[in-house]
């Protein structure tokens, strides 16, 4: 998708609420474009680590031209500027980050910094707001900008899916609940999902009479989201019991989600 419809798909505003199902939160979602590159034809896979929590920015990347200010503002924090892994560019990488600062010099680490919204308030939840549906400071938008994509893509989700050309999930988020970046307009694209090997079946709900109305929508979209989700979760577990990955991994939650998302891409085809 070129720039230009991104940035327009990006702005078009719907509302959506995630649907919870035996705690596992699924709903589908209304699409936004990423990059000019980005190849519908192809099978990569794109993958999105949201850290969420009191990430100290400032300490994991140093602006070496700021240090003496930084100091004087948090001396008690600030590590010793000879203990820093100085990238040359006025940055710096904290030292435990020795990883990602071999990455970077390989040309396969990006670094933006300065990102946020003018006149902020401070606020942690409107903050998350803008970053997930990447709106204005001064407006709210109840979709995600990947969901915003993956509708103009999908405009017909949740209906017919999965299918044979998408047989897949269009999103997985790994952990509890569904990620409100691929939030839609009728609802989320993403499947939550913290074990592959032990997704289980929902209960259908049976074939019921649906009445004509508001009631019976809702009726109809939870069946087709327990019907979608059951066949979701086959497919999943089918994928995750035919290759388990055997890298070793750390036990931290963290790394234990990476494990998962490096099986979830060896079984699709992506690594």
């Amino acid at each position: 998708m070129k720039r230009r419809k991104f940035i327009k798909n990006s702005a078009i505003s719907f509302l959506g609420l995630p649907v919870a199902l035996n705690g596992m939160n699924i709903s589908p979602i209304r699409q936004s474009a990423l990059l000019d590159a980005l190849n519908p034809e192809s099978d990569r896979v794109l993958v999105l680590i949201q850290m969420i929590g009191g990430n100290d920015g400032l300490n994991m990347l140093v602006p070496l031209d700021q240090y003496d200010n930084l100091y004087n503002a948090r001396p008690n924090v600030i590590l010793p500027q000879s203990s820093l892994e100085n990238t040359g560019f006025n940055l710096a990488f904290h030292p435990s980050m020795m990883d990602m600062r071999s990455m970077f010099d390989d040309a396969k680490l990006k670094i933006v910094q300065n990102v946020g919204y003018p006149d902020q308030n401070r606020s942690h939840f409107r903050s998350t707001d803008i970053w997930t549906s990447a709106s204005p400071a001064n407006e709210d938008w109840p979709t995600g900008w990947l969901g915003r994509q993956l509708t103009d893509d999908h405009p017909t989700f949740p209906n017919d899916y999965p299918s044979e050309d998408f047989p897949d999930p269009l999103a997985i988020a790994i952990g509890s609940r569904v990620s409100m970046t691929c939030q839609g307009a009728v609802g989320n694209f993403s499947l939550a999902m913290t074990n592959p090997f032990g997704l289980g079946q929902l209960a259908s709900g049976g074939d019921d009479f649906i009445p004509d109305g508001w009631y019976g929508d809702q009726l109809e979209y939870v069946r087709l989201t327990v019907e979608q989700t059951n066949a979701y979760s086959e497919r999943i577990t089918l994928k995750a019991i035919l290759d388990q990955y055997t890298t070793s991994y750390p036990v931290t939650t963290f790394e234990i989600q990476l494990k998962l998302i490096a099986l979830m891409l060896r079984r699709h085809g992506a690594v």
